[in-house]
Parts: C-alpha cells; sequence; structure tokens
C-alpha cells in the first residue's frame, strides 16, 4: 500500500493529475499569492491538491510507473492498483471512517457515503516557489497606535561604524601564504655563495670549460687580472724591463724544455700567454714564493704548475697539502695531460 501511495507522490511532482482506477483521480490547482484569512500575512503562491472521485477511469500512467519500477508487465501492474484499491475501500464501513494517505493528505467517508479528501499541506508540489514562505504584515493603523515604536532622536546621532566584511578562510590563505614566503626567504642560499670549485675537474678534458661564457671562481680573477696587467704592460716602453722579460722567457724555456711534464699537473695560474705567464712568475717571486713553477704551454693557454705525477692519487695529495695550509695556491686543480 505504502508503494501506491510513493508512485502517486512521485507522478505528482510531473504531472497535474494522476489517476488511479476504482478510486478517483489527484488533480493539482494553481493558487496565485493571496492573503491569509486574518489578513496578517502573505502566502506564497503554490499548486493545491484536490481530489475527484468521478475520474476512477485507467489512463495508464499510474501502472507504467509501476512497471519500470519493478520491472513487470502491464497486467500485473493493473492488478496490483486492483489490489491496493480494494483494501482502501475496506476502511470506509461508516461514515466518518478516514484513510491517511502518506503525504498527501486523508479521505473521509463523508455521511452522503462519499469520499472527500482533505489535503495535508497546502500548495505540497509548488516547484517553482519552492523555498517561498510567507510574509507577516502589519496593518498601518496599528504602527500609529503601537506606543513602543519610538521616533528617532536625531540630535544623539552617533557616526555611523563602518564595517567591511572579509572572509576568514580568504584571510587564513594569505596569512599562509605570507608565512611561507618568509620561510623560504629565510632558508633560501645566496646564488653568489655557492662553491663551483670541484676536485674533480681532471676528469673531463679541461678545454671544454675555456669556451664557457661565465667563468666563475678565482680562476676567472685571475684571468681577467692577467688580462688587465697585460694591457697596462703592452704601454710601458721601458727597454729594460723588455729585455729583462727576454732573459726570464729564455731560463724558464730552458727549464721548461728540460722538465719532463708527467701525465698529471697541479696548476696554479692559468694565463692567455707566455708573456703573462711570465710576468706571473715574477709576481709570485716578489711575494717570497720560492717553490720550483714551472710552464705548460697548450694551443690557448698557458698553465703555470708546481708539480707534475706520474699518478693522480699523487697529486691530489699534493692539492690536499695546498689547499689546508696557508699556501697562497689554495685554488689549485689537477690537470690531466694526454699524451
Amino acid at each position: 500500500m505504502l508503494e501506491l501511495i510513493r508512485h502517486i507522490e512521485y507522478l505528482l511532482t510531473e504531472h497535474d493529475c494522476v489517476l488511479v482506477p476504482g478510486l478517483g483521480g489527484f488533480v493539482l490547482q494553481y493558487v496565485p499569492a493571496r492573503f491569509s484569512d486574518d489578513r496578517k500575512s502573505i502566502q506564497p503562491p503554490g499548486k493545491q491538491i484536490t481530489f475527484n472521485s468521478s475520474l476512477s477511469y485507467n489512463d495508464g500512467l499510474l501502472a507504467q510507473s509501476l512497471m519500470r519500477t519493478l520491472d513487470i508487465d502491464y497486467g500485473k501492474a493493473v492488478a496490483m492498483i486492483d489490489h491496493w484499491v480494494d483494501e482502501i475501500k475496506q476502511n470506509f464501513s461508516k461514515p466518518g471512517d478516514s484513510y491517511v494517505l502518506g503525504e498527501l493528505g486523508t479521505l473521509v467517508l463523508s455521511d452522503e457515503r462519499s469520499l472527500v479528501f482533505e489535503p495535508q499541506m497546502p500548495c505540497l508540489f509548488g516547484i517553482f516557489a519552492f523555498g517561498l514562505k510567507k510574509v507577516d504584515i502589519c496593518p498601518l493603523g496599528q504602527l500609529h497606535k503601537d506606543k513602543s515604536i519610538i521616533e528617532p532622536n536625531l540630535g544623539n546621532k552617533k557616526h555611523d561604524v563602518v564595517y567591511i566584511p572579509v572572509n576568514k578562510s580568504f584571510v587564513r590563505q594569505l596569512i599562509a601564504a605570507a608565512a611561507i614566503i618568509i620561510l623560504l626567504l629565510m632558508v633560501s642560499t645566496p646564488m653568489s655563495e655557492i662553491n663551483t670549485t670541484s676536485d674533480y675537474a681532471s676528469l673531463v678534458s679541461s678545454e671544454l670549460f675555456e669556451n664557457k661564457k661565465d667563468e666563475r671562481g678565482k680562476i676567472n680573477d685571475i684571468v681577467s687580472l692577467q688580462q688587465e696587467n697585460d694591457s697596462v704592460l703592452t704601454l710601458e716602453k721601458d727597454f729594460s724591463t723588455v729585455q729583462k722579460s727576454e732573459q726570464d722567457n729564455s731560463q724558464v724555456n730552458n727549464i721548461s724544455e728540460s722538465d719532463v711534464v708527467r701525465p698529471y699537473i697541479v696548476v696554479v695560474a692559468t694565463l692567455s700567454g707566455k708573456q703573462a705567464a711570465l710576468r706571473q712568475l715574477e709576481q709570485f717571486r716578489q711575494q717570497g714564493v720560492t717553490a720550483d713553477l714551472k710552464i705548460y704551454e697548450t694551443s690557448k693557454k698557458v698553465r703555470i704548475y708546481i708539480d707534475s705525477f706520474f699518478e693522480k692519487e699523487d697529486a691530489q695529495k699534493l692539492l690536499m697539502t695546498l689547499r689546508n695550509g696557508d699556501s697562497p695556491f689554495s685554488d689549485a686543480w689537477i690537470m690531466s695531460i694526454k699524451r
């Protein structure tokens, strides 16, 4: 029985008339907005459900709903409707008997032995006006007589306070984002302090690093210093200085030619030309360096090295000694020479 009532309620949301064979038809009638009986409120518009016992023929609408829901054929659906209607009619034996049809309302047997429908909720099926509530109103005459209404005192008017609505979730997100940005700024490492010096420079040919446009570290400072010295020294025309450089050049050539350059050399300076290398050697001597420095020339650069080795491990030991002590060659590095 309850299943039949639910089908009727569902069909009334889509149709204005639902017929129950052998019982009657439920019809929806549009009711506009109106005043209440005491004229103290305005009722919203909607649809009022009514019942007509003369509409008892079968239009097939209710049977089709049962067929779709229960997956049964038309004959069985009609038989189920007839059975439910018989059960409803058995509740009406004398005038005054009633039967509740769920949320629809109540059927009552009148003194004339006819069924009278009393809707439970007015305008229940007004979906287009869903959510609208009644509006309470007050007559103007009652407003004037109401002594509780006091005229505002304009002389003691206080300054208006302006409230700006702010979404709390937005404020929380903004504070969290600001905190993250501040934290990143505090823990981030400046790029200028990154140490790009590598102890494994000799694993790759050093010529690959000479074509880079952005050489970093102390090697770049030494090359720049020697280039500036070249431009200054080219302007000097002191014959004695040039003669002395040529004498040193001959001495270094003798040293370089007599020395056997082993596969691994510990480089302490890289310069653009041989003259710049000679001047750098002179600066080292003026600084008090007594180590036996030598020159190794390539097609593009000139290297000043302190010693050469057959084994890379021996070269690394010397390199660690230069870096850990107070030697002026703390930026030295190992170069692999291919034969």
